[in-house]
C-alpha cells in the first residue's frame, strides 16, 4: 500500500510539473511577445523546459534573451531585463508553489524550503530532486502517521478495558 501511495503522489508531481511547464511556456511567450522580442516563442519553450529546475531554470532563458536583445536595441534590452527579473520571481515564489501545493497538497513554504535546502545540500541535483524527495518524505510520514495513530488508539482502548 505504501508503494502505491508513493507512486500516486509522484504521479501527481509529474502532472504538476507538466502544468508548471505549460504555464511557463505561455507566460514567457506572452511576456516576450508583448515587449517585441524576436525570439519570443523559442524563449517561451526553453523557459518551459527549464521548469524542471525550480527557481534556477529561468537563468538560461535570461542569459539567452538578454544576449539577443542587447544586440537589437537598448529599449528591448531594458524591457527584457524587467521580464527576466519579474517572471522568475513569480514562477519560483508564487506560481510553482501554488501548482505543487494543489497537486500534492504541499504548502508553498514547504516547496520554497525544499528547493532551498536541496540547493544548499545537493547543488544542482539537489534542486532538481528536491520536490520529489519532499513529496516522498511527506508521503512516508503521512502513511506511517495513520498507522501510529491506529496503534495508539488500540493501546488506549486496551488500557481502558
Amino acid at each position: 500500500m505504501y508503494l502505491a501511495n508513493l507512486d500516486d503522489q509522484l504521479t501527481k508531481y509529474i502532472g504538476g510539473l507538466g502544468k508548471n511547464i505549460l504555464i511557463q511556456v505561455v507566460e514567457y511567450t506572452l511576456a516576450f511577445l508583448i515587449i517585441g522580442h524576436p525570439n519570443y516563442l523559442i524563449l517561451g519553450i526553453i523557459s518551459g523546459l527549464s521548469a524542471i529546475i525550480p527557481w534556477f531554470g529561468g537563468f538560461l532563458v535570461a542569459v539567452i534573451s538578454l544576449l539577443v536583445s542587447s544586440v537589437i536595441s537598448t529599449k528591448l534590452f531594458l524591457l527584457t531585463v524587467i521580464i527576466c527579473i519579474i517572471c522568475p520571481i513569480l514562477d519560483g515564489n508564487v506560481i510553482g508553489p501554488k501548482v505543487y501545493g494543489k497537486t500534492n497538497q504541499l504548502h508553498p513554504l514547504v516547496v520554497i524550503f525544499a528547493v532551498s535546502a536541496g540547493g544548499v545540500l545537493g547543488g544542482f541535483w539537489g534542486i532538481v530532486l528536491s520536490l520529489p524527495i519532499a513529496i516522498a518524505i511527506k508521503t512516508t510520514y503521512n502513511f506511517y502517521q495513520r498507522d501510529i495513530d491506529k496503534k495508539i488508539k488500540f493501546i488506549k482502548k486496551k488500557n481502558v478495558n
